[in-house]
């Protein structure tokens, strides 16, 4: 179930919260398991550091999507309307244009 659609019970909601929140943990995991074998392999190699590369990109997807999961969906819901209403009214005035 995506995490903007309407839920018809609390029920439902907390399964799909609690479900985003658990990716988001193996996210993490991933993240540390696979930066940490790198930085060692960085670390034995002896030679140039690229662990940076990895943590810089995979960090911001990381970073972005926590914040998808953790920020306040009340806020996330108002953006969403705000949006849908901006949308609605330019939509409405290319269509009051055209007549």
């Amino acid at each position: 179930m995506d995490r903007y659609t309407p839920h018809t019970d609390i029920a439902s909601r907390a399964r799909s919260e609690a479900a985003a929140r658990r990716l988001l943990a193996l996210h993490a995991l991933a993240f540390a398991v696979v930066n940490t074998a790198n930085g060692i392999a960085d670390a034995a190699d002896g030679g140039d550091w690229r662990i940076h590369w990895t943590l810089l990109g995979w960090g911001t997807g990381l970073a972005i999507h926590a914040a998808v999961v953790l920020w306040p969906r009340r806020l996330l819901g108002s953006w969403e309307r705000n949006q849908a209403a901006r949308i609605e009214r330019r939509l409405r005035s290319e269509t009051e244009a055209t007549r």
